[in-house]
């Protein structure tokens, strides 16, 4: 029983430092642990539509994120992919450039992704994502 004690102390003072972590950074750079919204995307290679979940894993000044995407194919439900992409914040490069987002609720995200079967297959396929279920900070 100690035994696991000091796993469940050890994943304590890693998940505090990781907190920790997220809220030492500077302005400019923000780490997201759990921010879920849905995405859309555009595969190109195969000119169909694919809907999932996907995570900001880092943002650089609110403008531009690094994403993480789970979605699945619209036409062939048993296709997954997973990928990385980059995006940029729709509302947040409007209100630099001194523009009004009208839409308050909505922060909308819009990018190009890298996208791969789960089942083992290579074949990197680029994507067009946009995300407009994200509820605005």
């Amino acid at each position: 029983m100690r035994k696991f004690s000091n796993y469940v102390f050890l994943a304590v003072i890693m998940i505090s430092m990781l907190c920790t972590f997220a809220v030492s950074q500077a302005a400019d750079f923000n780490w997201e642990p759990l921010n879920v919204e849905g995405d859309t995307v555009f595969m190109l290679e195969t000119g169909t539509f694919g809907v999932g979940v996907g995570s900001n894993v880092a943002t650089y000044k609110d403008m531009i994120e690094l994403r993480g995407m789970l979605v699945s194919s619209v036409d062939k439900i048993d296709v997954n992919k997973i990928g990385f992409g980059i995006g940029v914040n729709i509302p947040n490069i409007i209100k630099e450039l001194g523009g009004t987002w009208l839409v308050d609720n909505v922060n909308a995200t819009l990018g190009i992704t890298g996208l791969t079967n789960v089942n083992g297959d290579m074949n990197i396929e680029p994507a067009l994502f946009i995300t407009v279920i994200g509820y605005a900070k």
